[in-house]
């Protein structure tokens, strides 16, 4: 099974459960909302349907799931595919998020050493 596969074939099933748990979705949105500077350009690392991206302003993003990012370019957010580490060099210091979606959507996420965040290398 490719690394992306979960991703694509549940997309619709990441979608709703932030429908379903709309408070918990605003409260990680809020939080994250401290964390990330309001003005600059920034990119979301692991961008997935834009759901984080379109109400943060964060107009790029990165992220190999082909039908996320399909759903993402539908919010207006310009995604590159690739791998979650490797970013455009325009890009300054990047950090990925790591969250609790991710290991419900693919349980192999599961059996890795969980780190919240991850500075990443930039790569033309």
């Amino acid at each position: 099974m490719a690394k992306t596969e979960p991703f694509d074939r549940y997309t619709d099933i990441y979608e709703q459960w932030f429908a379903d748990h709309y408070y918990v979705f605003q409260s990680e949105l809020l939080a994250l909302k401290q964390l990330v500077p309001e003005n600059g350009k920034g990119v979301e690392i692991g961008v997935g349907t834009g759901r984080f991206a379109e109400p943060m302003g964060i107009k790029e993003g990165v992220d190999p799931s082909k039908a996320m990012i399909n759903v993402a370019a539908e919010r207006g957010i310009h995604v590159r595919v690739t791998t979650n580490t490797c970013v455009p060099k325009h890009f300054g210091a990047q950090a990925q998020r790591n969250n609790y979606n991710n290991r419900r959507v693919n349980p192999s996420v599961n059996k890795q050493k969980y780190k919240p965040m991850k500075i990443l290398q930039s790569c033309s």
